[in-house]
């Protein structure tokens, strides 16, 4: 987990955001350094089939196995599509050979008019892990409820595409941030004591 991908706010808790740079950083690293042209003819192409032919060419001459035939596909995802709390949208193609997309290994991601080789899976650089999480403990030091326990796992990341959601459902008001504290504080359902809460980010590999 890498703190410094979350942009923190105290003025609301859904305010809080993943910083898309950061991120892109954190789970893919520095894109690839490319011909001019071929960085040039991604940025202006309409269709990134206009491009595959040239970076598969490049991709197959950067694989281990390069002179073995692979059988290339493109998979295309954005987080535009789904609840996230990045700072701006992140639009994919993934170039890959071989099974699931996500746990396909060697693979390469163009995204703007970068190229990022991703060597080992997908799934595990934490890129389309893009919500923000949700923990909460006693705000005075009391033992965690089970009804805490439930709750923590919804609103953590993978239980649900949308924690916040989820939070806030299980709240009698949104969080409020405390000065005195340094934290959000809540008061959940069914659960006998104030709570902290704690903000946190995508896990990188």
């Amino acid at each position: 987990m890498a703190a410094h991908t979350i942009i923190f706010s105290t003025n609301r808790i859904d305010d809080c955001a993943i910083d898309r740079q950061a991120h892109l950083k954190e789970a893919l690293g520095r894109p690839l350094s490319l011909p001019d042209l071929l960085h040039d003819a991604i940025r202006e192409a309409d269709r990134i089939d206009d491009v595959a032919d040239n970076l598969i060419s490049l991709f197959t001459l950067l694989r281990d196995d390069y002179t073995q035939p692979a059988d290339w596909q493109i998979f295309s995802f954005s987080s535009a599509n789904e609840d996230n709390d990045l700072t701006g949208d992140i639009s994919a193609y993934v170039f890959y050979t071989g099974g699931d997309v996500f746990w396909s290994r060697d693979c390469f991601a163009v995204i703007d008019a970068d190229v990022y080789r991703i060597n080992d899976c997908l799934g595990d650089t934490g890129l389309v892990d893009w919500t923000l999480g949700y923990w909460l403990r006693p705000l005075d030091g009391s033992a965690p409820c089970k009804e805490l326990e439930r709750l923590n796992n919804r609103v953590c990341r993978g239980y649900s595409d949308w924690p916040y959601g989820e939070l806030e459902n299980a709240l009698y008001h949104p969080p409020v941030w405390s000065a005195e504290r340094g934290c959000y504080v809540a008061r959940p359902h069914n659960v006998p004591f104030v709570c902290r809460v704690d903000v946190y980010g995508p896990s990188y590999s």
